[in-house]
């Protein structure tokens, strides 16, 4: 009497297999100061990341007067004619080259998609009834002076520059400037033999 009977081998390696120390509120201690050890939290998976709340969340943070400028734009239309605000025209101009759509049929399909009329509104914080026709856009652009655009693209990368969230990308005190000159020349067949890796993708266009 008053002995006390040790578990079996077995019995010890079940209890600590299905009964571990951190079940009851207690982690065990991996750092050896007697403090829990804190956890990184963990950053959603990319799959998870829907691109328009992305997009938003950027445009908020780095650019927050960015609908404000877009409504600065001088519109060139009767304004007591119109449907759709320029503000919601180039945005819808926006998310179609965001988009990937090389033309304005392909474009106009994806205007009728479910939730893409919400999307546009809330980007662009209007409230139109529906999301324009691409055509709309084009005519805006087509009369819209071309300095409205480049005054636009002017005050947000000033606004950046205050921000200095563009210092890694300088080079000594300059900053470097990406050119996409994609399908800016393009040729049926091989133009050289310097180009003839390039000259074996396809090409569908021809200057």
């Amino acid at each position: 009497m008053g002995k006390r009977i040790s578990a079996s081998p077995a019995s010890a390696q079940r209890d600590l297999r299905t009964e571990p120390e951190h079940s009851q509120g207690v982690r065990p201690d991996q750092t050896g100061t007697g403090r829990q050890p804190r956890h990184r939290r963990e950053s959603p998976e990319p799959d998870s990341v829907v691109p328009v709340d992305l997009l938003a969340t950027t445009v908020r943070h780095f650019l927050p007067g960015f609908n404000g400028a877009l409504g600065q734009v001088a519109d060139p239309r009767r304004q007591d004619m119109i449907t759709y605000s320029g503000r919601h025209l180039l945005w819808e101009t926006i998310l179609m080259f965001l988009g990937g759509n090389h033309s304005r049929r392909q474009m106009n399909a994806e205007t009728l998609r479910p939730g893409f009329h919400r999307t546009l509104t809330d980007l662009a914080g209007t409230d139109e009834a529906a999301a324009a026709c691409p055509d709309t856009c084009h005519w805006l652009l087509a009369k819209l002076p071309p300095s409205e655009l480049v005054d636009f693209n002017a005050r947000l990368m000033r606004r950046l520059f205050r921000m200095r969230c563009l210092e890694s990308f300088r080079f000594g005190k300059e900053w470097l400037v990406a050119v996409d000159g994609t399908w800016l020349r393009t040729y049926k067949r091989q133009h050289c033999p310097r180009l003839s890796a390039i000259s074996r993708v396809p090409h569908s266009r021809q200057d």
